[in-house]
């Protein structure tokens, strides 16, 4: 979210604090976790492809809303809230269904996701940095629906 409130700081959200704007990241991972408590069971449950089709069908619509925000608000239920539900939608059922398919290599497997997670963590952000430098806020949040 680093790079969203650089942005946003200098951008878009100008007039507002940093702390209000921070709100955003920290309203997004909050919901993340808590939606996980939800997902976790229903995905051990059986409903890991409804879990997976509802939240990249949300986080899909929330990022294209979020693209098109003006204001604060929006950028509070796009991103905060919007972003925040899809991602517990899918981190939690993602994680699990790595300690249901692997079974023999899961200290292997879990070390590659987090390793993955790492270069995801540095890499992406400057990607997303040069996207809006070249194309602009919109179609870099649109190009990059990954995060």
């Amino acid at each position: 979210f680093g790079v969203f409130e650089d942005y946003y700081s200098a951008n878009q959200l100008s007039n507002e604090s940093l702390n209000n704007i921070s709100w955003i990241g920290s309203l997004q991972l909050c919901l993340i976790l808590l939606v996980g408590c939800v997902s976790g069971p229903l995905c051990d449950a059986g409903y890991f492809k409804h879990l997976i089709g509802f939240g990249g069908l949300l986080f899909f619509l929330c990022l294209m809303m979020t693209s098109i925000s003006t204001v604060y608000y929006q950028y509070i239920l796009s991103q905060g809230v919007g972003v925040g539900l899809a991602q517990g939608f899918l981190f939690t059922p993602g994680m699990a269904v790595l300690t249901h398919h692997f079974k023999r290599h899961r200290t292997l497997i879990f070390g590659i996701f987090a390793a993955g997670a790492s270069i995801g963590g540095v890499i992406l952000p400057i990607a997303l940095q040069r996207l809006f430098e070249e194309v602009g806020f919109a179609w870099g949040v649109r190009i990059r629906k990954d995060h």
